[in-house]
């Protein structure tokens, strides 16, 4: 099928590893089902030095206590015990058949050991690797056609690489324009409501300041009132919104992981990102409306009725 329709399919590899086990890393141990499936956040997968060495062409003497990890998902102690046995780790920076053939929602921990544990079942990995350099759509219909032509047996599994990439690249993208609206028309609603009240404040407030000058209160000062008391009214919500999303967001974070989204770095950078950019077009509407109160109140300059008042 890839001759037939002009795909290069470069390697095919066929290897074994334990089948995945689901649980939790808690202090230097993994221990699985800790109260139930809603505990889990980790796959655990082991996978022989042999055929580590045979998918890389890499060898790797390792001690009886010594494995190779590779966790891009989740930090991972340098010891860990899984079972009865106690491995020191040496971290991995890529490996390149270290999937998880199950698609948990829970990150992958690939452990490279010198034997596999005779008490964990194994599950038989046949993967292929083809030419990337192609169109998206011929992509598709290449992997759509493999997948419509090769017969699965029982307790099976296919998946293909494109086919995945272009249904999380529309879920996401459709999550993020939809989040994108709200966001805009929350802030657009909220910029609009605090403009439009302080100028009705500054309606209300301008035979106040009237007086306050006829009295003596100098145009400076009398900016200065004003950008104190509007700069009250525009941090209390940014305030209280900084406060909900930094209580929020390990919440936050929980939901972004059923989605397949483990990196919590970058979701602080985006989420920090995200608040900066809000805070500058939250000021920027502070600066405008401070401007536009300072004119309202000036249209109210003292005259000699205001000062016999």
């Amino acid at each position: 099928m890839a001759d037939q329709q002009g795909v290069a399919v470069r390697r095919v590899a066929d290897y074994s590893i334990t089948v995945p086990q689901y649980g939790k890393i808690t202090g230097a141990k993994f221990s699985t089902q800790l109260g139930g499936a809603a505990s889990n956040t980790a796959t655990l997968i082991l996978i022989s030095r042999q055929t580590y060495q045979r998918l890389t062409h890499h060898p790797v003497p390792l001690a009886a206590n010594q494995a190779l990890v590779y966790s891009p998902g989740q930090a991972v102690p340098s010891r860990l015990k899984v079972g009865e046995t106690t491995y020191h780790l040496h971290r991995l920076a890529h490996f390149k058949w270290g999937i998880d053939p199950t698609h948990s929602i829970f990150p992958p921990i690939y452990l490279v050991v010198n034997q596999l544990p005779a008490q964990l079942p194994q599950l038989r990995v046949q993967a292929f690797d083809y030419q990337r350099a192609l169109p998206t759509t011929k992509k598709l219909a290449f992997e759509q056609s493999v997948t419509a032509a090769l017969p699965m047996a029982d307790n099976s599994y296919l998946s293909m690489r494109q086919t995945i990439k272009t249904f999380l690249n529309g879920l996401t993208g459709g999550m993020i324009f939809v989040g994108f609206l709200i966001s805009l028309a929350m802030l657009v609603t909220t910029a609009i409501v605090i403009y439009f009240k302080q100028l009705t404040e500054g309606l209300a407030d301008r035979h106040r300041f009237v007086t306050m000058q006829a009295v003596g209160l100098t145009p400076l000062e009398t900016a200065a009132a004003i950008r104190t008391q509007v700069l009250a009214v525009f941090l209390l919500p940014v305030g209280g919104a900084l406060l909900n999303l930094a209580v929020a967001f390990p919440g936050i974070r929980k939901i972004l992981k059923l989605f397949s989204m483990y990196d919590g770095w970058l979701e602080l950078k985006i989420t920090v990102g995200v608040a900066v950019l809000l805070l500058v077009i939250y000021l920027s509407v502070y600066a405008v409306t401070t401007r536009l109160y300072q004119r309202v109140v000036a249209s109210g300059q003292p005259t000699d009725r205001d000062v016999v008042r």
